[in-house]
């Protein structure tokens, strides 16, 4: 009676966890309902380039950065702007091939020196729920030609432009999505195993969503 107390809410599945396990005291079974992630996804792009880029979560949230200048090339001033909300973030200086520029709201490093002095914002690039356009612009993309309406010397071809590697790290809170957290001495001296558990709460929650079983040492 007790597992179906409820149609597999949050309270309801909580109570079934503890009396299956024979909890003894309120720490040794919690629920945390979209419990984050770690999350990242690069990009290969050159001045000029557009992507399509959402935080994958139920909330948005501020990503950190990483600029890498692929091997042989040099890029100057670089610049992500997310284009939905006009937000961007700039480096004042130049990246040779190899180096790595990173970019976090407390700071900015290029091979782990600092140089958070030569950062440009306008409000730091947040990672939407819904998603956005981004784009990646550098110094050099005002010279870049077009067929037929470049002149010689005057512009440069993107075949000569160098590729480089944006990566965006963040911490996503799931969607549709809840994590059981269980002491490791309770779930011992219960008898039962993790598999066991995450089947039980399997056959109690409600269809798409997604549970997660997490035994803490602590």
């Amino acid at each position: 009676v007790s597992e179906y107390e409820g149609g597999g809410t949050v309270p309801a599945i909580l109570a079934a966890v503890k009396a299956l396990i024979g909890a003894q005291g309120e720490e040794d079974v919690k629920i945390v309902e979209n419990p984050p992630a770690p999350a990242s996804a690069e990009f290969r792009v050159m001045a000029g380039d557009t992507w399509t880029l959402g935080s994958n979560g139920i909330v948005d949230t501020v990503p950190s950065l990483t600029l890498t200048v692929e091997e042989g090339g040099e890029v100057s001033e670089p610049q992500i702007v997310n284009l939905d909300t006009g937000e961007s973030v700039g480096f004042r200086g130049k990246l040779g091939g190899g180096e790595q520029l990173t970019i976090t709201e407390g700071g900015a490093s290029v091979n782990r020196e600092d140089v958070t002095a030569k950062v440009s914002l306008r409000g730091f690039p947040r990672l939407l729920r819904r998603g956005s356009t981004w784009k990646y612009s550098e110094a050099l993309r005002m010279l870049i030609g077009v067929f037929d309406a470049a002149r010689f010397d005057e512009h440069t071809f993107a075949v000569g432009i160098p590729y480089v590697r944006v990566r965006f790290d963040w911490t996503r809170l799931q969607p549709a999505t809840f994590e059981v957290q269980i002491r490791s001495e309770a779930l011992r001296g219960s008898n039962f195993t993790e598999t066991y558990i995450e089947g039980f709460v399997n056959s109690m929650k409600a269809a798409g969503v997604s549970a997660i079983i997490r035994v803490m040492e602590q």
